[in-house]
């Protein structure tokens, strides 16, 4: 079955409100995944990441778990009442996905995706207890990376950078 996302469009008292139906395959057959109401302010925060995410070059895996992660962090931010919260930035998300593109970068896991309170996302792999790196994607064109090193006698190395050259980027551990 083919992943496809339909939409259909309710009118509310003066509010668009958006029904995202996503079918995926890792899914029983007939049923359906998430299911996410937003307003149109939110459309945005879905629709941009997925329309670059459908664009991008990366493995079936990878697409399908950010694909997860953007339709689970497009309702987080639905349901948010903060009236500071900043929307996630799509360029910030492009330049993950970029990063995520390159061949040799194939091989790995798909990352947990975060959002910073400034809107800026983070590539997070995990090895709970033992190893976290995070890739941070600010608009300033640089990748902040951080690694957590846990060892068994309760001591934490924390290593972080920051590179504008993506090529220099090498996990400190196997993710794939």
């Amino acid at each position: 079955m083919l992943d496809f996302l339909r939409f259909s469009w309710l009118w509310r008292a003066y509010d668009i409100a958006i029904w995202a139906e996503i079918a995926d395959d890792d899914l029983a057959a007939g049923q359906h995944g998430w299911r996410v109401a937003m307003t149109q302010a939110t459309t945005e925060v879905l629709l941009v990441p997925l329309t670059e995410l459908d664009h991008a070059d990366v493995p079936r895996p990878t697409k399908d778990s950010l694909r997860k992660s953007i339709i689970a962090i497009a309702a987080a931010y639905a349901e948010d009442d903060d009236p500071r919260k900043v929307a996630p930035d799509a360029q910030s998300f492009t330049r993950l996905v970029k990063f995520l593109e390159h061949p040799h970068r194939w091989p790995w896991e798909g990352p947990a995706l975060a959002l910073s309170p400034e809107g800026n996302f983070s590539a997070i792999w995990d090895r709970p207890g033992v190893h976290r790196w995070i890739l941070d994607f600010p608009p300033d064109g640089k990748i902040r990376t951080t690694h957590l090193q846990t060892y068994p006698d309760g001591r934490i190395d924390y290593v972080a950078g920051e590179t504008e050259n993506s090529d220099e980027i090498q996990p400190p551990f196997a993710i794939g």
